[in-house]
């Protein structure tokens, strides 16, 4: 019998692959702490953008200057069912395109489901338990809380708009819409997701669906109550759409 004299290290090779086999694929974390939600905001087909104009139907024409608006009762959906992103408040704005989903566990995600708004128990809280930091505290710059009676503004919604009889383009009256108020509360708000994506579109022309300028262009929810329901419904069904 002949013994074949093999070199070391091809020896030690061969032992390794025999007796190696292939890693397991490595499980990722439970959770996913740098999630984000993504936003685009727009005006029908149109980016919104600082100092642009934008067109209804009738050529009249208008600014959007300012959108701010918490969003809370967060969850998205899984084969599974929903995630819920308990006790997550988002204070969202137009200059500002993504937003932390804090430890959103791995899956695969067809809708989001949201609130605009605060719920009634946190409407009658006092802001100030808040650090200013918290969205849920007083904003130094927006004024997202009436007082102890009238709680947050759930969505806060400005800009201007051409009044003159002829549309001359000039854009020298103000809308502002302020919509808050325990009634005005928009529940349950669905947007399917893209594949693979958490973004959504914020088209600000769904804000004056059904909605004359002209004749209604300023709430503050405690006055003009009916425009107020009209363009919190208008946020609810015509505002946030699926992006692709």
């Amino acid at each position: 019998m002949i013994l074949l004299r093999i070199p070391y290290l091809v020896l030690g090779l061969i032992i390794c692959l025999a007796s190696c086999k292939e890693d397991a694929p490595v499980s990722p974390d439970s959770t996913q702490p740098d999630n984000k939600l993504s936003m685009q905001f727009k005006f029908g087909d149109q980016a919104l953008s600082p100092n642009a104009t934008y067109q209804f139907p009738d050529g009249r024409k208008l600014s959007v200057d300012l959108i701010n608006f918490y969003m809370s009762n967060i969850s998205l959906k899984a084969d599974t069912g929903y995630v819920f992103l308990n006790d997550l408040f988002l204070l969202c704005n137009s200059n500002k395109n993504s937003y932390e989903l804090p430890n959103l566990p791995i899956q695969n995600y067809s809708a989001i489901r949201f609130s605009i708004g605060v719920d009634s128990i946190i409407n009658a809280g006092d802001p100030t338990d808040y650090k200013t930091t918290n969205p849920l505290g007083l904003q130094s710059n927006i004024p997202m809380h009436w007082g102890w009676n009238t709680g947050y503004v759930f969505a806060l919604l400005e800009g201007k708009y051409d009044n003159t009889p002829d549309k001359t383009g000039l854009l020298e009256a103000y809308w502002f819409y302020h919509i808050g108020l325990n009634q005005f509360f928009m529940e349950n708000i669905e947007v399917p997701l893209s594949a693979s994506k958490i973004e959504i579109v914020f088209d600000a022309a769904g804000i004056f669906n059904d909605v004359n300028v002209m004749l209604e262009s300023e709430t503050k929810s405690t006055s003009n109550g009916d425009l107020a329901d009209k363009i919190s419904k208008n946020v609810k069904t015509h505002v946030f759409k699926k992006a692709f």
